[in-house]
């Protein structure tokens, strides 16, 4: 009898045993299937970011004569651009030269005319806008000191050098001479013309 006990328990182990393998079969089932899943997954992303590359690199050379050209185009402009900054500074004080004449235009009154108009240079003090002219009184020489100062962009200052008085045809008159130190143009340090 001692032998039946022994082979019912052998059964049982028998069966809790296939359980074991069927529940690890299916744990292996699902395990093959995650993996499977995730190199397909993988799989797809590589093929799609080769066709994204390939795609790219068709693009890319398609734009290689644009970019080629580009390429050109800045190495030119490096070239020319020691021209161009030279063809700036020009045009900022041909600006500035034309500004200063229609601000003489300004701020000369009535009956006073200038006889000369120069510009010193000084290394210690910079250019210098040199006023030479004729006026009826010494008020019209301040109004045109005055209107003159108020043009900031221009002129740093005016000063008088002289006046002294003048007879014109049995008319007296007012001989002057006022300097104007230029003032400095934006963005570059120096004087209108200054080298």
């Amino acid at each position: 009898m001692a032998n039946i006990n022994l082979i019912s328990a052998y059964r049982a182990e028998r069966v809790r045993l296939t359980r074991w393998a069927r529940a690890l079969l299916v744990v292996e089932a699902i395990c093959v299937l995650c993996l499977g899943g995730a190199f397909l997954f993988l799989g797809g992303r590589i093929f799609l970011a080769r066709h994204a590359v390939g795609n790219a690199e068709r693009e890319l050379a398609k734009l290689s004569p644009s970019l080629n050209r580009i390429e050109d185009v800045e190495r030119q402009r490096t070239l020319l651009s020691p021209k161009l900054t030279t063809l700036t500074e020009a045009q900022i004080n041909t600006r500035r030269w034309v500004g200063i004449m229609e601000s003489l235009k300004r701020c000369i009154p009535p009956d006073t005319w200038l006889t000369s108009v120069a510009v010193e240079t000084n290394p210690e003090k910079g250019l210098r806008l040199k006023l030479n002219g004729v006026t009826g009184s010494q008020t019209a020489v301040g109004e045109t000191m005055l209107r003159l100062s108020k043009v900031r962009d221009y002129y740093q200052r005016v000063d008088l050098n002289y006046t002294r008085p003048l007879v014109i045809n049995r008319s007296t008159r007012v001989e002057f001479e006022l300097l104007a130190p230029l003032a400095v143009v934006a963005g570059t340090g120096k004087a209108a013309d200054e080298s």
